[in-house]
This record gives C-alpha cells, sequence and structure tokens, in this order.
C-alpha cells in the first residue's frame, strides 16, 4: 500500500494523502511509510482506487498463496503416482514400476515371519 500511495500522490505526499481522505497529517504520514491502516480507512481506499489498489495491496499475499497452492498440487499429484504405481501389478506397464520394489519388502517380511516358525513345523510334521 505504501509503493501505491507514494506513486499516486506527488509533492508534498502526506498532506496530499491526508486531504484525499480526510485523515490527519501524522496519520498519513504513518501510511506512506508502510503502516496499516483502519477499516474504515481501507474501505474509502478501495472505494476511491477500486481494483488497482486491491491488486497492489493483495499481491504480495496473493503470490505467498499461489506458490503455497502449487506446493500442495505437487505433492497431489506425487501421491496419486504413488498410489497408482502401488495399485498396479509389476510387469504391467510404466505405472508398476514401483510395485518390483513392494513386492521385493513383501517378501522379505514373509521370509522373517517364516523364520520365526519352527523347522517342524514348516516340514509339516504335526507339533
Amino acid at each position: 500500500m505504501r509503493l501505491f500511495l507514494r506513486a499516486r500522490f506527488r509533492g508534498p505526499r502526506a498532506k496530499n494523502v491526508a486531504a484525499a481522505f480526510g485523515i490527519s497529517v501524522p496519520l498519513a504520514y504513518r501510511l506512506l511509510q508502510g503502516y496499516a491502516p483502519r477499516m474504515w480507512l481501507f474501505e474509502e481506499m478501495v472505494a476511491q482506487f477500486g481494483s488497482d489498489f486491491l491488486r497492489a495491496v493483495f499481491a504480495e499475499a496473493f503470490a505467498a498463496e499461489d506458490a503455497r497452492l502449487q506446493q500442495l498440487e505437487d505433492e497431489v499429484r506425487s501421491l496419486r503416482t504413488q498410489l497408482s504405481a502401488a495399485r498396479t501389478p509389476s510387469g504391467f506397464g510404466e505405472e508398476g514400476a514401483a510395485a518390483p520394489a513392494i513386492s521385493t519388502r513383501m517378501s522379505a517380511l514373509v521370509a522373517s515371519l517364516v523364520a520365526t516358525i519352527p523347522c517342524s513345523v514348516r516340514a509339516g510334521e504335526p507339533a
């Protein structure tokens, strides 16, 4: 907002801002330094300057939000790819590339479980 006001008002800026909005010169000076206005004054600025003012004021916030949304979209895309790969059996196309790793892990788990069973039980002998 500071940059927007500085671009709009020339000459003795604080006096011109104060006159435009009916506020004190010290308050206008603080606005030009970057202080946020009270809601009633913000509404006056929106009424006077319109969408150009809103775009200028919120551009930084929108840019940060857009970056966060892009991160979330990338994360969702990655999770969908992983889910699709996990659902596809190995050997059935490109999406199955992760399936051999899952099969290997499952084989290792089964082998470790089998190792806990006594040999006589594994051989089918009665306990």
